[in-house]
Parts: C-alpha cells; sequence; structure tokens
C-alpha cells in the first residue's frame, strides 16, 4: 500500500443503501495517495458487513466498529487512526465529483491549512440539483481574524465536508469539548470555529469537488432548532466566546437574538413574551437593529416594536405556516424548551 497523504472519514450509520455509491465515488478517483476509515457507528442494517467486503478488496480501506455515539465522535475515531498529513471528512449517503482528490491535494500542498469548495446538493428524487453558494468562494483568507469573521457571518461554507484540512489543526480537545456538550446540530460549524486558533492561511476555490445528498426525512429537514439552540452552541465553544474579539462576541449575540425573533415564527414553539421583550429590548440600542436587519428577512421584523400587532401577526403566520407549509405535520424540536 502506498503511504496515504490523505485520509478520508466516513462516519457510517445505517446508511447502506447508499455507502457504495459514496466509497465506489472514492476508488476511482485519479489519486491513488489515500486512505478510507469507515466508522461503522453502531450500524444495525448491512452497513457493516458492506464494511468489511470493502476492506477485503481494497487494501486502502480500513474499517472500525463501535457502539453508536454520533457523527462527530465517528469522525473523532477516525481522526486518531488517520496517518496521513490532510484529512478529508464525507458522509456516507453523499460522494465525491471526479478529479476532487487531485484538485485538493494539489491546492493544499501551495501552502494552505483548509482548501474550501462549495457543495453541490442533489435532492433525493434526483430532479433537483444546485451549488449552494457563498459570499466567499474564489479568494484567499490570510488570517484567523478573518476566518473567524467569514464563519460567524456565514460567508464561508459551515461544513467539514467539501474541503480538505491539514490534520495538525485539529486537537482531541476540540472533538471531546463538543462530544461532552451533546450538540447534535452544527457540529461542523463549531469545530471549524475551534481550529481557528491554527488557522493560517485558507484557499475558497470555485469548482465543487463534493456531492451532498440533500434527504428530506433526513434530521437537517425534520428538525427545527429552539431558542434554546444557541445555549447549546455555547457550552460546545467553551471558553472561546468569552476570549474572541468584540466583533465575534456580537455576532454571536446577533444569532442569539434572531433566534429569539425566528422563535416567534415557528409553530412549533409556543411563543415567548420572555424572549420577545428581550429580542425588542436589544433591537432598541441604535446599531443593533441595523446589524440584524442585514441577517433576517425583513418580513420577520415587521411590527416588532409593537407588542399587540407583532404578537397576533406571528399567531397567524404561525397558523398558516402549520396549515399551508407543513401540511398540519409539526418538526421536531431540538433541543428541547
Amino acid at each position: 500500500m502506498k503511504e496515504p497523504k490523505i485520509s478520508i472519514i466516513i462516519p457510517v450509520h445505517n446508511t447502506e443503501q447508499y455507502l457504495q455509491r459514496c466509497i465506489d465515488s472514492i476508488v476511482s478517483q485519479n489519486f491513488d495517495y489515500y486512505e478510507i476509515l469507515l466508522i461503522d457507528d453502531g450500524s444495525t442494517d448491512c452497513s457493516g458487513n458492506i464494511c468489511d467486503e470493502y476492506t477485503t478488496n481494497y487494501e486502502q480501506i480500513n474499517v472500525i466498529h463501535q457502539q453508536n455515539a454520533g457523527a462527530l465522535a465517528a469522525r473523532y475515531t477516525g481522526f486518531k487512526h488517520a496517518k496521513a498529513q490532510f484529512l478529508i471528512f464525507v458522509d456516507a449517503d453523499d460522494w465525491l465529483l471526479p478529479n476532487a482528490l487531485s484538485t485538493l491535494y494539489k491546492e493544499i500542498t501551495n501552502g494552505y491549512d483548509i482548501i474550501k469548495t462549495p457543495p453541490q446538493r442533489i435532492s433525493n428524487n434526483g430532479l433537483q440539483k444546485w451549488i449552494e453558494h457563498y459570499p466567499i468562494e474564489d479568494r484567499e483568507i490570510t488570517c484567523k481574524e478573518e476566518y473567524l469573521e467569514c464563519l460567524f457571518n456565514d460567508k464561508l461554507s459551515p461544513y467539514l465536508h467539501s474541503g480538505i484540512y491539514k490534520k495538525e489543526l485539529f486537537a482531541d480537545t476540540d472533538f471531546l469539548q463538543i462530544i461532552n456538550s451533546k450538540l447534535a446540530i452544527g457540529e461542523d460549524w463549531v469545530l471549524n470555529v475551534l481550529i481557528s486558533k491554527k488557522v493560517k492561511r485558507i484557499k475558497c476555490i470555485p469548482t465543487p469537488t463534493y456531492v451532498y445528498y440533500w434527504n428530506n426525512e433526513s434530521v437537517m429537514t425534520t428538525t427545527v432548532r429552539s431558542p434554546r439552540y444557541p445555549e447549546i452552541v455555547e457550552q460546545a465553544l467553551g471558553t472561546f466566546l468569552d476570549e474572541a474579539p468584540l466583533n465575534i462576541q456580537e455576532c454571536f449575540q446577533y444569532k442569539k437574538i434572531i433566534s429569539y425573533i425566528m422563535g416567534c415564527f415557528k409553530p412549533e414553539i409556543p411563543f415567548s413574551n420572555e424572549r420577545y421583550l428581550k429580542a425588542k429590548n436589544f433591537l432598541n440600542k441604535g446599531r443593533h437593529f441595523k446589524e440584524i436587519k442585514k441577517r433576517i428577512q425583513k418580513k420577520y421584523l415587521v411590527g416588532i416594536n409593537h407588542p399587540t400587532f407583532f404578537r397576533i401577526y406571528t399567531w397567524i403566520y404561525r397558523i398558516l405556516y402549520f396549515n399551508c407549509i407543513l401540511k398540519r405535520h409539526p418538526r421536531k424540536l431540538y433541543p428541547q424548551l
């Protein structure tokens, strides 16, 4: 087996119908210096058997079976076993586009810590295909301060997939801090934030290398984030926010206030006068209102300074959304209020 230059980490949990497509997209690449680490995270279907079959046919594929602990814990297992200098994270229901490995490796060996590419999305019925664009897609980021500003202002892809990383950016403590917080949505973004202390140079290239399979039945589409979600994220970030620059602390505060406002419009969340007043009072602090307006659709701010009107407005909105959009099928709430 050739010495791997890239370790590809794939958490696997009950994805038997997609797993072969994912692995085949890698072994068919025009780049041979890689290893694949399949982390079978307590699968109860045939996924574990599929992993084992691939290891018998490809010497660069290894499988680790473990009890179900979640996707990030599986990635952590892969990180601990990875032999290469660079890491690529792939979800088992997604796949790599042709030339992905050669493209990413060529770019990152020019002195970068991270290479990011925009993910190509495809719906589970195959009828819709689009590229998920971000404001920063075709240039360099040359310091951790700009990297953080881009992450906190949604200018940069928040995912671990659709790119390649130097392994040395990651630390056991970063993974364990998030795992111990029990954060179940948005772990990628938090881990990208925590590694910022070691990031110096990033390059964003406009060519997609990764296909994100958009499953309408996935957790991301059947779950709605509650106003308590920022609290869980804060726990996952640990002391990071306390030590972060003031502009980053403010950006996180904006995210928290937006979650309070958005909670007023979600039919699964009871209207909270306490959260409404926190948002209203925050918006009355001069420049904060201008910043929030940049980050949220105008329809969510209509009449927000008029309690009676806003409550009636959001009540009507929630009823119409629940009946017309959700067809009376409520989504799961994470975390519970």
